[in-house]
């Protein structure tokens, strides 16, 4: 499968929904069990590593998240021996829109994606306060002013 083929976006859809099945349980999920429960979905030409995974993963990022604020769901896809997500996953956190800071870590991500997603649950932005103001991230549309904790205060789960 390559990028411009027309069952790509279809393929990159298939992958959101396993992927939140997934985060609900509050689990991670190899590149490699990414792959074959795609081929059970009849996307069977996206092979573990390199190629149309990695554009399909960063495609699963953007999913229904131009902005890039909310958290990457492909947080929770990791390499079966590091169980750490590849190094090209930091770099796209990195980049435009997701622009995750210099602290951020992948694990806090997973963390984000996990509690966005989990059943029943609240979700936080993951954004850390604004010591000063004692204000989260400032978006009051989904979010109210708070002075406790180190990230920005939980919002229901949509």
């Amino acid at each position: 499968m390559r990028v411009k083929d027309p069952e790509y976006s279809a393929a990159v859809e298939a992958a959101v929904e396993i992927l939140k099945k997934r985060a609900r349980q509050g689990e991670t999920m190899t590149y490699g069990d990414l792959s074959a429960e795609l081929a059970t979905k009849g996307f069977d030409s996206i092979p573990p590593h390199r190629g149309v995974m990695t554009y399909l993963l960063k495609d699963v990022c953007l999913y229904s998240n131009e902005d890039g604020r909310a958290p990457m769901l492909s947080a929770i896809v990791v390499n079966k021996a590091s169980q750490e997500p590849s190094g090209q996953f930091s770099i796209l956190a990195r980049s435009l829109p997701f622009s995750r800071p210099a602290n951020w870590s992948w694990r806090d991500e997973q963390q984000n994606v996990f509690t966005r997603y989990r059943e029943g649950g609240r979700r936080s932005c993951g954004t850390r306060l604004r010591r000063e103001a004692g204000t989260p991230c400032g978006d009051l549309r989904i979010h109210w002013p708070s002075s406790q904790g180190r990230l920005c205060p939980p919002y229901p789960a949509a």
